[in-house]
Parts: C-alpha cells; sequence; structure tokens
C-alpha cells in the first residue's frame, strides 16, 4: 500500500470515528434522556433502556443503549453481508461498534441526565442536527451505521420501494412503539422532529448518493465483463464502443450502474484482471438504477 492509499485510509477512518462519536453524543447526551425514539435500532435501543429500567437487579438503570444497539446490529451486518453485498464492511464495523461503545461512554458521563435542561424542544434540534453530521461523516468516511437501513435496503431490493420511503416506515413504526411504550403522545412528535432534522443535515452534509454510474474503460472487455456479471456482484451494465481522440485506438467502455457499497469491491475484482483499467464515477439516481436491473 502506497503513502497515498495509507493517508486516505487513515482520513476515511478518522472520519467515520469522528461521525461515530458525535452520533453517539447525540444519542446519550440529548436524545436518549428525555425518552425521543428517533427511529432505526437506536430508538429500539432507547425504549428497551428506559422500560427496564429497575428491572434488573445489575442493571438497575435499565439495558445499557449502545451494547442493546450491538446486539441488534451484529445479526443485522450478517445479513446485509450476504444479502445485499455490502463492499463498505470494514468501515461498517468500524462505525456501529464504536457508536455502541462511545454510546454508553457518553451515557456514563452525563449519567443519563440531558446537556440541555429543561428544554426539550432545544434538545431535539441539538440532538437532530448531531445525528445529522455525525452519519454524514461516517457516510463520507466510506461506512455505513448499518442498523435497520439493512432492512429498508432489503425491502427496497425486493419491491422496489424507494429505499427513503422504506426507511420512513421502519422509523414510523419504531416511534409508535415508543408511544405505546411511554404512553406520551408528546414523544411521537419530538422524535419525527428529529428525524426531520436529521435528515436533512444528512442530506446537505453527505457527498454521496447511494448509486453510481461506472464507466471502465478496458482493453480487456470479456474478462472484464466476465467480473461485472459474476454471481459475486451480479451488476449488470452495457458495453459502449469508443476511439481514442490521439490515437484513434479503439477501445470498449464497460457502463455499469453499481451500489456505491459495491463500488470499491468492483474496482479490486477488474484490476485482477486488467492492471491497467481505467474507472470513471458518477452520481446516479435510484430511479436509473431500478430500470438497469430490469434488463435495460
Amino acid at each position: 500500500m502506497n503513502k497515498q492509499k495509507i493517508l486516505g485510509a487513515i482520513a476515511d477512518y478518522s472520519q467515520v470515528l469522528i461521525g461515530s462519536a458525535i452520533l453517539a453524543l447525540a444519542y446519550a447526551c440529548f436524545v436518549a434522556p428525555y425518552k425521543i425514539v428517533p427511529g432505526g435500532v437506536y430508538g429500539i435501543s432507547i425504549v428497551l433502556h428506559h422500560i427496564t429500567q429497575g428491572v434488573f437487579e445489575s442493571l438497575p438503570a435499565g439495558l445499557p443503549i449502545g451494547t442493546t444497539s450491538l446486539v441488534f446490529n451484529i445479526p443485522l451486518m450478517l445479513l446485509a453481508t450476504k444479502y445485499l453485498g455490502l463492499g463498505s464492511g470494514k468501515k461498517t464495523i468500524t462505525a456501529f461498534i464504536a457508536i455502541s461503545v462511545f454510546t454508553d461512554l457518553f451515557s456514563y458521563i452525563c449519567h443519563g441526565e440531558p446537556l440541555v435542561e429543561s428544554d426539550i424542544l432545544l434538545s431535539c434540534f441539538y440532538g437532530g442536527a448531531l445525528m445529522g453530521v455525525g452519519v454524514a461523516m461516517i457516510f463520507n468516511g466510506g461506512g455505513t451505521c448499518a442498523g435497520t437501513d439493512v432492512i429498508a435496503q432489503l425491502i427496497s431490493k425486493k419491491t422496489h420501494v424507494k429505499i427513503n420511503k422504506a426507511i420512513t416506515i421502519i422509523d414510523s413504526i419504531i416511534v409508535i412503539l415508543g408511544l405505546i411504550a411511554f404512553g406520551d403522545l408528546s414523544i411521537p412528535l419530538y422524535s419525527w422532529l428529529v428525524i426531520f432534522i436529521y435528515g436533512a443535515a444528512v442530506g446537505l452534509l453527505h457527498k454521496e448518493t447511494q448509486f453510481k454510474s461506472v464507466f471502465i474503460v478496458t482493453s480487456k472487455p470479456e474478462e472484464v465483463r466476465q467480473v461485472v456479471i459474476g454471481a459475486d456482484l451480479k451488476i449488470g451494465g452495457n458495453y459502449l464502443h469508443a476511439q481514442s481522440l490521439s490515437t484513434m485506438e479503439e477501445k470498449e467502455i464497460v457502463f455499469a450502474m453499481v451500489r456505491r457499497g459495491k463500488i470499491s469491491r468492483l474496482k479490486k475484482e477488474v484490476e485482477k484482471v486488467d492492471k491497467n483499467v481505467f474507472f470513471i464515477v458518477m452520481d446516479l439516481t435510484r430511479e436509473s438504477y431500478y430500470y438497469s436491473q430490469r434488463g435495460w
């Protein structure tokens, strides 16, 4: 690994770790103390944390939020690896373990008390904004937060429901779970406010879309084709015929539509058969990806 790749990896993992710490701070010191349920695995864990207070003699404060979330995230991560071909696995594992550790650490430091006392509305704004900043940093570092987003991706893959709609449905169900558990009508309102602010912050700060279009310029089109359509990656695409402007040399370009998480793995696999391959990666909407999967 050359110096540039090492520095790039350090920068990516630093973003993932710092983003995880910021996200954990939002959960532990702004959201959880007010019983706000921001959807996802941590929403479920916050509910379980509060309803188990005083239930277990060894855990009088209730089930720890970070550890409980880790218990949920491990099988979800395995599910993602098996069915979604998660290419950002190491960074995602780093993220969800770090978030769990930081959440329990900050909960211990804050003693379960909110940093903004007696102002739940302000805590919602701070919590949602910090969640957005943290998640965007994790995404920009090349990782994901796993969690119920995995379920949303599976639903989207099997039904062609847009992933943002699937996430909204799942998060809303978890918010309703909080309403049932706490019996407080204000909980869903504050929770959806946090989710809205968090989503807006991620949309503002996250620099990448979920899907990418990839142009692969190669002198070994057949070998690259076998990699692209192989059983492991299961990517659709097309050949484009091109000619160099400078040398007039004819080349084949493989054009494919790829999930962002598979980009890194695709590059590694293609470079095994053509070390001189040239990649061009561009943003792509999910609708375009959907049509490619229909045989476009």
